[in-house]
């Protein structure tokens, strides 16, 4: 999830995704004994930290913003292409680590919502690709941004859950 204020041509990341992949790397070891999803997605978090902070650096010197696409206009379409491509990687991360939840789940025998948290992210993956879809089109691409942007909160609620749940 990466939003930021936008300012003419300039994005300041409110939440850098950056630093969002750094956390999870840092957490990856403590459950990484737990199952093998979490080792085989720790190189895609890697490559993440490196392409979400490329992005964020060229918010803060104009070169992700744009309008809408102009099917004349190539930036345009190289920066939805770009932050299409990064919003399907974080949901493919995050559907590695649901499926490590539920490995944990399984083999603890404690209780950490994995299907609730599944249906959540289920719902979210349908909503980005239609979000991604959908931003070639002006008006469409604002309010499927704001259902997307609903949708990340709503998962990450679901996902604190089972965080909590884990720690209980």
């Amino acid at each position: 999830m990466d939003f930021g204020l936008v300012f003419g041509h300039v994005i300041v990341g409110l939440i850098p995704a950056f630093l969002g992949y750094l956390m999870m790397l840092g957490g990856i070891p403590e459950v990484q004994s737990l199952s093998n999803h979490f080792a085989k997605v720790k190189p895609f978090v890697k490559t993440m930290v490196y392409l979400a902070g490329v992005a964020y650096v060229l918010d803060l010197f104009g070169g992700l913003v744009g309008s809408v696409l102009d099917l004349e206009d190539v930036a345009a379409f190289l920066r939805i292409t770009y932050r299409s491509a990064l919003m399907f990687c974080s949901l493919i991360i995050a559907y590695r680590v649901l499926m490590g939840i539920k490995d944990i789940e399984i083999k603890t025998e404690k209780k950490l919502d994995a299907d609730k948290l599944y249906s959540t992210w289920n719902r979210l993956a349908i909503v980005c690709l239609f979000t991604c879809l959908l931003a070639f089109a002006a008006e469409l691409a604002v309010v499927s941004m704001a259902i997307y942007f609903v949708f990340s909160i709503i998962y990450l609620v679901s996902f604190n859950r089972t965080r909590t749940l884990y720690y209980e």
